[in-house]
């Protein structure tokens, strides 16, 4: 459905075996500050995981009660094209952002770059600043 869908942001994750970084990395999505016009949704792809990676998921949407569509999809073929390519035929908007199952992204990500890409039709893509995560050892969190 890529490029033919809804004007709005399909969020696609793929992982393997993840489920250790997901529970971060969802609630960071799910603290988006976005207009309320904007569709979006989050489709998080199991690529061929061998531990609890889809139920780790769930249950941490579940926990964040989170009114942002998401939904858990299982490809089995292991390798991250196979799990994007399943992640593009899901998407129902118009534009997709990719992220890491390991991405923690800012509160304004997924508004920003929907604004950015949709305001040039010659824009094909974008990307992203991404800063290293030193965690409690310097004081951050």
């Amino acid at each position: 459905m890529l490029s033919e869908g809804l004007a709005g942001v399909s969020v696609i994750i793929c992982t393997c075996n993840g489920g250790k970084n997901l529970k971060e990395t969802l609630t960071y999505l799910s603290r988006q500050q976005v207009r309320p016009d904007l569709r979006w949704e989050i489709i998080l792809i199991d690529n061929a995981s061998t531990d609890n990676t889809a139920q780790i998921a769930i249950q941490t949407w579940s926990d964040l009660m989170s009114p942002v569509s998401f939904e858990v999809l299982n490809e089995p073929r292991p390798g991250k094209n196979n799990a994007v390519d399943t992640g593009l035929q899901q998407a129902r908007y118009q534009y997709v952002l990719i992220c890491d199952d390991d991405n923690w992204l800012g509160e304004h990500y997924v508004q920003t770059a929907f604004e950015v890409i949709s305001a040039d039709p010659e824009t094909g893509m974008l990307g992203g600043r991404g800063f290293p995560f030193l965690g409690r050892k310097a004081g951050l969190v």
